[in-house]
């Protein structure tokens, strides 16, 4: 999903106009900009779910929005598990840490 809209945004005086490809282009923004405000972080959740149910014509999307969710949950799990700092000299910014 996000590859797709890497290869648009690369592409020249490109316009986005798909209200799909907006929605990742938010997600993606509201991902980087964790880095100085942790709230950012469900950006990427909401517009990465809102991407999914534009994507779905507004319809029969429980179930999509439901196994992305379930994703999420198991990437939380797994870097609540793995995501211990692997040196000395790494530091995570400190609202990311409580």
């Amino acid at each position: 999903m996000f590859d797709d809209v890497a290869i648009k945004i690369k592409k020249k005086n490109q316009i986005l106009n798909d209200k799909v490809d907006i929605a990742l282009v938010h997600a993606i923004g509201q991902g980087c900009s964790t880095v100085h405000v942790k709230n950012h972080a469900m950006g990427i959740v909401f517009y990465t779910l809102t991407a999914i149910v534009i994507e779905q014509h507004y319809v029969a999307y429980a179930s999509v929005v439901l196994n992305q969710i379930d994703a999420y949950k198991c990437r939380m799990a797994y870097w609540k598990e793995n995501g211990a700092l692997k040196a000395t000299t790494e530091k995570w910014a400190s609202f990311l840490m409580r």
